[in-house]
């Protein structure tokens, strides 16, 4: 086993207030039926982590595990977070789709993800970023 951190990936789409969470990713979290959602503004990061049981109150959200085929991703509805994550960050702007890298911390059955790394894939109002095609952009 290597023990050079996986990169992950998470595309946050801030018009439908839709958050995708590569299948992938909550594989190196031990394939978890509940995940909690959350930010440090202070330390500019956001984490997805296992969580044992459904709290709304502490953004947790049950994984469908049934409904994801071999290449599907996670899709989360989540306006509350996504505001709260509007309000941690400048580098992203109501409208926009945005994709942020994180690492995963397997022990602690969480992916943190760095703020700092967040890409821009399609602008407020539909525009395509610089170089991408519609394919690429659309998650």
């Amino acid at each position: 086993m290597s023990d050079h951190p996986v990169m992950s990936v998470v595309t946050i789409d801030l018009r439908n207030y839709r958050i995708r969470i590569h299948k992938s990713a909550l594989h190196q979290i031990g394939d978890p039926e509940y995940i909690q959602m959350m930010i440090k503004p202070a330390e500019s990061v956001m984490a997805i982590r296992a969580a044992e049981k459904n709290s709304p109150t502490d953004q947790t959200y049950k994984i469908h595990w049934r409904n994801i085929t071999a290449h599907d991703s996670v899709i989360l509805y989540g306006r509350s977070f996504i505001e709260r994550l509007l309000d941690a960050t400048d580098q992203i702007q109501r409208g926009g789709i945005y994709r942020i890298y994180g690492a995963a911390v397997p022990e602690r059955k969480a992916i943190i993800f760095f703020l700092g790394t967040i890409q821009q894939t399609q602008e407020p109002g539909g525009a395509l970023h610089a170089g991408q095609s519609c394919a690429s952009a659309a998650y």
